[in-house]
This record gives structure tokens, sequence and C-alpha cells, in this order.
């Protein structure tokens, strides 16, 4: 079995770009345009590009018809689930969205957490292969900021 499909991936684009009202004010910090793509095609292509078929995304209730309707448009083939934060969750940040009812109750297993607004190259295969062969609880991947 391919390690891919032994991790389900949960992709968090909640969040509001507070640091960056000026770009984020007309539309979600995930839709933000980077190249020809929206900032959240990145991650999800590099899910796609690992061998993921589908990713649970979640994102903020009141974006939720927005984001689905960009992605739809997009060109990926990884289906996309999204699951909406609730205004209630909204104040503990994206991260909490992990412990939301409405998401627990699909995760079944393994989870690979990406953040929805990292453009990068990371070897996910590997991340995966490394977690397994250490029988790990959890591992993070740290990444030095270019210039640092």
């Amino acid at each position: 079995m391919p390690i891919n499909a032994e991790f389900q991936a949960v992709v968090l684009a909640g969040g509001r770009g507070s640091r960056m009202l000026e770009l984020t004010a007309a539309q979600p910090k995930s839709l933000l345009p980077v190249g020809p793509h929206p900032l959240l095609w990145y991650p999800l292509l590099q899910l796609q590009d690992a061998g993921f078929a589908e990713a649970l995304v979640v994102v903020q209730a009141q974006q939720l018809e927005k984001i689905q309707g960009a992605m739809e448009r997009q060109p990926l083939t990884i289906r996309l689930q999204f699951v909406a934060m609730p205004e209630s969750c909204e104040d503990l940040g994206t991260a909490d969205s992990l412990r939301m009812p409405e998401l627990q109750e699909r995760l079944k297993g393994d989870v690979l957490v990406m953040s929805g607004d990292v453009v990068g190259d990371v070897d996910l295969g590997g991340v995966m292969r490394t977690f397994r062969k250490h029988d790990a609880s959890v591992a993070a991947l740290m990444l030095q900021p270019l210039g640092g």
C-alpha cells in the first residue's frame, strides 16, 4: 500500500490574514494570487503530486463558498472536501480547528496536516516514510525561512 494511502490530508486554510488587511479585505488569504494560482493551490498541488486522492480543507464558514468556487476552477485532480469552521471557533486559531467535531468525525487514522498558506517543495513521501520508520506519534517539519 502506498504510504500516502495510510494518511488523511488536512489543509488548514481558515486564516484571516489579519496582518495583511490591505490585501485580505476583499478576499480570503488563501485566494491571494501567487503567480497564476491562488495561494491555496500550491499545498494542494503538493499533496496531489505526493499521490493523495483527496484532502480535507478547513476554511472559515463565511468564506466557504468563495474558496470552494475558486478551487473548483483550478487545474487539480485531488478531490477536496471542505470543512467550515463555525464562527465560534474562529477566535481559537486555525490549528484549533483540528478539535472541531465537524472535522473529528471525518478523521479515521493518521493525519498529515498542512498549512494552506505555505509554498514549498518538501518531499511529503519522505516525511511520511520517516514518520512510519520511527513509529512516531507526532512529526513536525520546520523550515528555515529564506535569507534566515
